[in-house]
């Protein structure tokens, strides 16, 4: 018996995030992963979003010693058959 896609993406356990979020500007967000060490935004930091286009995240870092820096965070896609890395 296969499990389809369609099943899996209405699975909401509560240790995990929903599988579509719905970002919008001007609210603030939590980092919950180490993103990108050079620009600063590890686990834990807390930006706003200014601006959002077709795979980029334009933020503002409200926190901490790096507050006030602006960073893009840039998205990518993993062009594997299944919609996870194993």
């Amino acid at each position: 018996m296969a499990i389809g896609t369609e099943f899996l993406n209405t699975i909401s356990p509560t240790s995990m995030s929903p599988h579509r979020l719905a970002f919008k500007v001007s609210i603030p967000v939590i980092l919950l992963k180490n993103l990108d060490a050079t620009s600063k935004l590890y686990n834990g930091t807390r930006p706003i979003i200014w601006r959002l286009a077709q795979r980029l995240i334009v933020v503002q870092i409200i926190g901490g010693m790096h507050a006030g820096n602006i960073v893009n965070i840039t998205i990518t896609t993993n062009h594997s058959k299944w919609p996870f890395t194993l």
